[in-house]
């Protein structure tokens, strides 16, 4: 799925379907938070108790857990235990932080830097249950998780699925944020194995992912991975085997083709979504990826979808 971090934001009413499940989604979204932007952004696109002791820097206490993950900037994250202790930690690209409910906190992104934040709410007798046995620690709310791929593109499927609303949609994230816990604990527990490059193609990868609806902007991506045009395309290509445009546009064909899939959308639309030049151009290269036209995939998904065999 295509994200615009900018807007995208999603509260859900919750059955008693899902309450019976153990864990259910209550809330995720999406920010890019600008250097020197206010934070939060977009304030009254959400529910007072979210947003005021953020904007107002007395902090907050909500009714809920919530994950939250920074892929970009930094900035700082506070909270109270229930002992009455105040704790301070700093946040930076790869931080994961997780909100208890009851528990006092506050963050926000350093003004010279801004941050991309993901987040997603959830409640039920599960994640309480992990709580109550320390699997999910409320003294150690900040995790060292560092840039994954793998755990952004888990918000990318939440999101995909809250949009999609899929037959009993919610026990399906449930699953995904209970796997999601999982991963951030595995993650935590690695503590920075990976190398230095190793950490700077991740950042990499995630701007790509970010950025699958725009253009490749390299001065821009080499802001964010601070390393010179030739360093870094020597690099990437050593790692990955591709340089870092062809690795760009294969993200935008892979996309491509989920959108084909889905069939809400023209093949006009998604060339212009995705911002290739024109439908002819994004066709011409899908074919030379994949094999096939555009149409021809649209039309293979569906005959697979339509066969209950799937063959």
């Amino acid at each position: 799925m295509s994200i615009n971090i900018a807007l995208y934001r999603k509260y859900l009413p919750i059955s008693d379907v899902a309450r019976d499940w153990g864990l259910w989604c209550t809330d995720a979204g999406a920010s890019e938070i600008k250097k020197g932007a206010p934070y939060p952004a977009v304030p009254k696109s959400h529910p007072d108790a979210f947003t005021k002791g953020l904007s107002s820097g007395l902090g907050r206490v909500i009714q809920e857990f919530q994950l939250i993950y920074i892929t970009k900037g930094q900035g700082t994250f506070r909270w109270t235990t229930r002992d009455g202790i105040n704790h301070e930690a700093p946040v930076e690209a790869g931080t994961a932080m997780i909100l208890f409910p009851g528990i006092w906190h506050s963050y926000a992104p350093d003004k010279l830097t801004g941050w991309n934040e993901y987040w997603v709410g959830f409640q039920g007798d599960i994640p309480l249950t992990l709580q109550k046995k320390g699997l999910l620690d409320v003294n150690k709310p900040v995790c060292n998780v560092g840039l994954h791929e793998d755990l952004f593109a888990d918000y990318r499927e939440i999101f995909s699925i809250i949009d999609q609303e899929p037959p009993a949609f919610q026990m399906i994230l449930g699953g995904l944020i209970l796997k999601m816990l999982g991963r951030v604990t595995s993650l935590t527990q690695e503590g920075g194995m990976a190398t230095g490059m190793e950490r700077t193609l991740r950042k990499a990868k995630i701007y790509f992912e970010e950025h699958l609806e725009g253009n490749l902007e390299m001065d821009d991506l080499l802001e964010r991975v601070n390393m010179s045009y030739s360093t870094f395309q020597r690099s990437f290509k050593e790692y990955t085997g591709l340089s870092p445009y062809r690795y760009f546009l294969q993200l935008k064909i892979h996309e491509a083709c989920r959108l084909l899939m889905e069939n809400n959308l023209t093949i006009k639309e998604i060339a212009f979504r995705l911002s290739f030049e024109n439908p002819y151009y994004f066709s011409r290269l899908f074919k030379k990826k994949t094999g096939m036209t555009p149409t021809e995939w649209q039309r293979g998904a569906l005959l697979s979808e339509e066969r209950p065999d799937g063959k």
